[in-house]
């Protein structure tokens, strides 16, 4: 339906701890300002 390649949606690589650890950092300081929870 897509057009891809059944590698990317059936079974994606595992991803290191480094690569994570940096997209949750990344994310959290986008997210910060939408952040209701948070005082500030």
């Amino acid at each position: 339906m897509l057009d891809l390649d059944c590698n990317l949606w059936r079974k994606p690589r595992q991803e290191n701890f480094d690569n994570q650890r940096r997209k949750v950092m990344e994310f959290s300081r986008w997210y910060k300002e939408f952040d209701i929870t948070q005082e500030g």
